[in-house]
């Protein structure tokens, strides 16, 4: 996203702010800057002091929008624009900062950032997971008993799925289960850009030993699709692999 296009969303959303608040209200004066939220991300190599520019997504903020609820990031992946970070703190890849364009530049001050803090997974859309997060199964007899509800926590990746590639540290269910073959596995759960996806890996199986079973649940995170969020991490939006029960209905939350 170029600096011209951010400045005609921001009037696009002015218009809507105009018409939806009272002309006498003390709001309208507020939102003629332009401003916009940003997420911190490192485009080659994060700048290690303030007074720099920092690569930022674009954050659509979302959550219901009533006294109380919490609300909900969503960068968008695919524009880009920079941010001069002034201030004593230097942000972080998942930092979250209200951006201004003061004449003809993109600026934020560092110590208004919401720090995000968590798991940064290579390649994925959300930033700063939870490190705990919470398996929901509507029904746990659907599909042969394939999901069952239960902790997925991010911690290193035993020695025995070395073979498997799932990298130093991941998401592995505390519990282990077993399948129709009566064999057991763990739940894994892993991220390819903007979708989330659930498998099951094996120390032992019919298929081979360690095996990586193919991804049986898939949560997509995008500013059109509901139900799912980075921030509070929400998966309640998603879909069964090809020919599996579409009755089944898994929730990952943290």
């Amino acid at each position: 996203m170029t600096d011209e296009e951010c400045i005609i969303e921001f009037a696009r959303l002015r218009d809507r702010f105009d018409a939806e608040i009272p002309r006498s209200s003390q709001l309208r004066s507020s939102a003629k800057s332009p401003a916009i939220v940003g997420q911190i991300f490192a485009q080659a190599s994060l700048p290690n002091a303030t007074g720099l520019f920092f690569a930022a997504h674009p954050v659509d903020v979302l959550g219901q929008e009533s006294e109380g609820q919490p609300g909900a990031f969503m960068p968008n992946l695919g524009a880009t624009f920079f941010v001069d970070v002034i201030g004593s703190r230097v942000p972080s890849i998942g930092d979250v900062l209200v951006c201004r364009f003061v004449e003809d530049r993109w600026v934020a001050e560092s110590s208004f950032a919401v720090i995000t803090q968590g798991v940064n997974l290579p390649g994925c859309s959300c930033l700063g997971l939870p490190t705990t997060l919470h398996m929901t199964s509507a029904n746990p007899s659907c599909n042969g008993g394939m999901f069952q509800s239960c902790v997925i926590v991010y911690g290193t990746t035993p020695a025995v799925y070395a073979s498997l590639n799932l990298g130093a540290q991941c998401f592995l269910s505390t519990q282990s289960f077993i399948d129709t073959n009566n064999d057991t596995f763990q739940y894994y759960f892993y991220c390819q850009g903007n979708q989330f996806n659930l498998s099951r890996v094996y120390t032992s199986s019919i298929y081979g030993s360690p095996y990586l079973d193919l991804a049986r649940y898939s949560w997509k995170i995008g500013s059109t699709v509901s139900g799912n969020t980075c921030s509070p991490l929400l998966l309640t939006n998603g879909q069964i692999f090809v020919g599996g029960d579409p009755t089944c209905s898994v929730t990952i939350s943290a």
